[in-house]
């Protein structure tokens, strides 16, 4: 669909060599490559950083630099070479930045509001603002109802500076799913942002009725409440609120070992919610929910440039994510379905082999038989849902 020119080097560096950038003192090895999509020059670098002994896959668009994200190596990789595993990210980053693109008229075309919603996504994480905007407008405009988009396309308005635009379109957004503790949430933050104390406070509160055990919410209204001492000292109610909710967003996090009862003072409250934060943006799954919804998407419009290997990289690292401490309901779906999907390889393998003319007349009504078998499963893959439409 786009006209690609592709460049690839590989650099050692010296690991003392000095510089601006914030990996240059650091950096151990690199490789990178040109990839001309439409208009724009991209460029992936995936970069080794030995101070912190993680592996970067950075993206540049026209030569300013759009994001910045940890690569995780999986099992089957781990024993290789520096140069084998920078390789081989470089080849799939490239492969799905290639492929998102090539998505684009397809979606557009004929895409329901979910699978723009889907592209999207992918766009968002890769921090390709105005992709990803378009992709999330289309969505709303096929189906004004899907909840998800208006936390999206208001991450993209945020992004670019202009909080008002994301304040109307959740409040947009609200007004249709009014029952979306999601929404509400974001709303709130937005609020926040925008010095609208009483509305976030207000939306905060419907969103932990709405869910009761909303970890994010609980730290939300902590700060609200941290804020609210610190610009009114004389109210002691307010910071007994920020340890109610700080304490019970603690209650939801068993890996956080404090002792509860020195939870007293401003400066230990204010100390705690940062941990937390942190914690939960740890825990942040929108990385990989951006690929798998890329992948799925490859699936029905894209299966001729799609890789046994790239599929089986997919499934193995969604896999090692969820055993690593990111069991959630939602990945484990993407899994099961993923491995589903990862069958229809085999079952073409079998349906070339069943169409054979070498089976002989004693066979031949067995493996004609088979073969409808197989065709079966095939158009039983066509049913599955991937995802669903909030």
């Amino acid at each position: 669909m786009f006209n690609q020119e592709e460049m690839s080097s590989f650099d050692f560096w010296d690991s003392v060599q000095t510089g601006e950038e914030h990996y240059s003192s650091t950096v151990e090895a690199k490789v990178k490559e040109q990839i001309k999509l439409g208009e724009n020059t991209y460029e992936v670098e995936v970069v080794y950083d030995s101070a912190e002994k993680q592996i970067y896959s950075l993206l540049y668009r026209n030569n300013h630099l759009v994001s910045s994200q940890y690569v995780h190596i999986v099992s089957s990789e781990k024993d290789f070479g520096l140069n084998y595993q920078l390789q081989q990210i470089l080849k799939r980053e490239k492969e799905n930045l290639t492929a998102s693109w090539n998505l684009i008229g397809v979606i557009n075309q004929k895409g329901s509001a979910s699978e723009h919603n889907s592209l999207g996504l992918f766009f968002l994480d890769k921090g390709l603002d105005n992709e990803a905007a378009e992709q999330f407008e289309n969505a709303l405009k096929k189906s004004p109802l899907l909840s998800d988009t208006y936390k999206s396309l208001s991450s993209v308005y945020l992004r670019k500076g202009v909080p008002h635009k994301a304040l109307e379109l959740l409040e947009a957004g609200v007004k249709l799913n009014p029952t979306f503790a999601d929404l509400r949430n974001a709303l709130g933050w937005v609020y926040l942002e925008c010095q609208k104390r009483k509305e976030a406070l207000e939306q905060f509160t419907m969103a932990l009725e709405l869910n009761k055990n909303y970890a994010e919410v609980f730290l939300n209204l902590t700060l609200w409440y941290l804020q609210e001492s610190a610009n009114h000292p004389e109210n002691s109610q307010a910071l007994t609120q920020a340890i109610k909710y700080l304490k019970k967003a603690l209650s939801l996090n068993p890996e956080f070992s404090l002792p509860q009862e020195k939870i007293n003072e401003w400066e230990e409250i204010s100390k705690l919610y940062l941990i937390l934060k942190n914690r939960v943006a740890q825990k942040d799954t929108s990385h990989i929910k951006s690929v798998c919804e890329l992948f799925f998407l490859r699936f029905s419009y894209d299966q001729g440039n799609i890789s046994q290997a790239s599929w089986q990289y997919f499934l193995m690292g969604l896999n090692e994510k969820i055993g690593s401490g990111f069991d959630f309901p939602d990945l484990r779906n993407y899994l099961g379905i993923g491995y589903w999907y990862y069958s229809f390889f085999f079952l073409e393998k079998s349906h070339a082999i069943l169409r054979s003319v070498k089976f002989g007349k004693k066979l031949k009504n067995l493996a004609t038989l088979n073969l409808e078998v197989v065709d079966t499963l095939n158009k039983q893959l066509e049913k599955l849902q991937p995802r669903w439409e909030r």
